[in-house]
């Protein structure tokens, strides 16, 4: 079973990332084999990310296999999504 996995980097002044999360139960211990595949980005003000930011879930509660056979897309489109991301867009 996989934890968190997650791509940062920053376009101009905001911080974006692609992310693979694992689904949570209440126990804090995560269900297995199933995550969801997510877009963010935010922006830093004194160091502190501004919240609540940007955020597009390309799959949500998705079985991993899923995830792997579909990865040149997700990250495709993630690109897409990210790189594209205007100040505006972000809710501060």
């Amino acid at each position: 079973m996989l934890g968190e996995r997650r791509i940062d980097w920053k376009e101009n002044q905001i911080c974006v990332a692609i992310i693979i999360q694992p689904i949570f139960l209440m126990t804090g211990d995560t269900y297995p084999s199933f995550y969801n595949f997510i877009n963010v980005a935010w922006i830093m003000k004194n160091g502190i990310a501004v919240k609540p930011g940007w955020k597009k879930m390309l799959l949500e509660k998705s079985n991993y296999n899923l995830i792997e056979k579909e990865i040149d897309e997700l990250l495709f489109q993630s690109e897409n999504n990210l790189c594209n991301i205007k100040l505006g867009d972000i809710e501060l």
